[in-house]
């Protein structure tokens, strides 16, 4: 029997306009664009690539999961970019994992999940909350006060 291994999955989403898209995974998610084909797309960002597909009328939406390290500091990109809804937070799943999701402009939904042991996530208030198997959430204050820090000039920016 041959050798057989498989290397890598790209999911495949759907989208009513590419150059809508296009601009919703790279302005604001954070994929670098990579190619393009007259009804197709490619996107990435680190080891993970997505294609989307133009379809010509809405269809049922895809569902992608993508493993991250790092699952903090990316919701605190994507909740400070206002990407993820108010309520939306970092959850442990059934299997262990902390995962939080994304919607897409065409209801694909994008499910950021991290595995890994219980252990403690920030330094504010909630720092503890995934040990004691709690909901973290950014607050509207963590998330005013973290918008003026980014705002504040570097002695390199002055």
């Amino acid at each position: 029997m041959p050798f057989v291994e498989l290397k890598k999955s790209v999911p495949v989403l759907y989208a009513l306009n590419l150059d809508e898209a296009r601009l919703f995974y790279t302005g604001r998610l954070g994929f670098s664009y990579r190619y393009a084909y007259s009804s197709m797309l490619s996107v990435e960002r680190g080891d993970v690539e997505i294609q989307i597909r133009r379809v010509q009328e809405e269809i049922a939406p895809a569902v992608c999961r993508i493993n991250v390290e790092g699952i903090k500091d990316l919701f605190e990109e994507y909740f400070l970019k206002e990407i993820v809804d108010s309520g939306e937070f970092i959850r442990e799943s059934q299997t262990g994992e902390r995962e939080f999701k994304v919607i897409d402009l065409y209801g694909n939904v994008l499910v950021f999940a991290e595995s890994g042991v219980m252990r403690k996530i920030g330094e504010s208030e909630r720092e503890y909350c995934f040990a004691m198997q709690r909901p973290f959430a950014i607050t509207r204050s963590q998330r005013k006060r973290t918008n003026t820090e980014i705002a504040k000039p570097t002695p390199q920016t002055q």
